[in-house]
């Protein structure tokens, strides 16, 4: 077992491993300002900011070692998102409204690709969406819910919930949106509430559901 702590933090959080023993995540300083790290296979454990940045957060590494995460700009004031590429070179961006706080962990792909949810600053609404690796950025829609992603794989397939409310009682169900953007909802044979967990790499979804005498079951969804 070892330790992981950048020198002079008061807590650390780590975000994921790649492959090749690159670990990456967040810590804090005495200031309580968070800032990102990234701890190579030998140990050596470097910190940045993105430029112009504070108060970064780590939320994932990927297979290549591009870290993703979010920080304050500090011209603008906005929350935003950024990518490091496992050299170092930044590439930032805002998402569409704004980033108020995330609804979901955002995910990242092999090939560069982002999804997730957040909260628009300017929409006071739920946003899902798509970034790819060239940076266009769409929006996930499941018709009648508020979409959830909870994976997305190297070809760019993405699987979550979509959740809607039936009087006060809110029920979920599962997607699946293809590369091309063709988006499918299922549930398991006598599901009251889908849960999907993630999608590998040949478009398997898995997860688990509620059956209508409240016992919980898990479920592969196999290639279609």
């Amino acid at each position: 077992m070892t330790t992981i702590d950048p020198v002079s933090s008061t807590g650390t959080t780590v975000a994921g491993i790649d492959p090749g023993g690159v670990i990456a995540g967040t810590y804090n300083d005495s200031n309580s300002v968070s800032h990102g790290f990234v701890r190579a296979a030998n140990g050596t454990i470097t910190t940045f900011d993105p430029p112009g940045g504070s108060f970064t957060g780590v939320l994932a590494i990927n297979t290549n070692g591009t870290v993703l995460g979010t920080y304050v700009d500090n011209a603008s004031g906005n929350s935003q998102v950024f990518l490091r590429a496992a050299g170092g070179a930044f590439t930032t961006f805002e998402l569409p409204g704004g980033l108020a706080f995330l609804f979901s962990p955002f995910l990242i792909n092999a090939r560069g690709e982002v999804t997730g949810s957040y909260f628009s600053n300017t929409e006071f609404a739920l946003v899902n969406f798509l970034r790819t690796a060239k940076g266009t950025i769409t929006t996930i829609t499941v018709p009648g819910g508020f979409v959830t992603p909870s994976g997305i794989n190297d070809s760019g397939a993405i699987g979550g919930d979509f959740c809607t409310f039936v009087g006060f009682n809110e029920v979920c169900h599962g997607f699946l949106q293809t590369a091309n953007g063709t988006v499918t909802t299922f549930d398991p044979p006598g599901s009251t509430f889908t849960n999907t967990a993630s999608i590998n790499s040949g478009g398997r979804l898995t997860g688990d559901y509620i059956d209508a005498n409240f016992a919980s079951h898990g479920f592969v969804l196999a290639n279609h």
